[in-house]
């Protein structure tokens, strides 16, 4: 590996194609980050361990429910992760990203979570259209739930110290 400045010319576009940290202009690969130049397999690429990384599968991010429709669920959120950066403050849940097929047909996000609830939740695709989340896996889902009825913080029993009223949730924690 080679340490290089953007701007420097790494490969021919015959030799190798542009990936992470370059880009390729009238058929020369040229570096666009600082950082070490990696050159194998026909891939060229420059890595800096120090810069952040864009938003990808895998990934865990926290949000806010902002809007729930029938089918999705738009979240506003925050990657989790340290590093980790979006172009993009908001993800679409949808409604069969909630449980497991095999647990059963959801018929309404109403029974899983609320708009203001705070969740934890898995990146499944960043696309151009969007970010799509899920709260499928064990440890994803609510993990801070306030009464649909007076906005009070939800105890750890889902149920409103203020008017008394007792909800359901897809929490994280189980």
């Amino acid at each position: 590996m080679k340490f290089i400045f953007p701007g420097e010319p790494i490969a021919v576009s015959e030799e190798a194609q542009a990936d992470t940290g370059t880009v390729e202009d009238e058929g020369t690969v040229y570096a666009s980050v600082l950082g070490e130049e990696e050159l194998k397999g026909g891939i060229a690429k420059v890595t800096n361990p120090g810069s952040p990384r864009m938003l990808r599968k895998g990934d865990t991010i926290y949000g806010v429910i902002m809007d729930i429709f029938d089918q999705i669920a738009l979240v506003e959120f925050k990657p989790a992760g340290k590093g980790v950066v979006s172009g993009d403050d908001r993800a679409f849940l949808r409604i069969t990203e909630i449980q497991e097929r095999g647990k059963g047909y959801v018929e309404s996000f109403r029974d899983f979570m609320r708009i203001g609830d705070v969740l934890k939740a898995k990146i499944i695709d960043v696309t151009p259209m969007g970010v799509y989340l899920t709260i499928v896996p064990r440890g994803y889902g609510i993990v801070k739930a306030y009464c649909s009825f007076c906005r009070v913080e939800l105890d750890e029993k889902l149920e409103c110290a203020q008017c008394g009223r007792k909800e359901r949730r897809k929490m994280a924690y189980g």
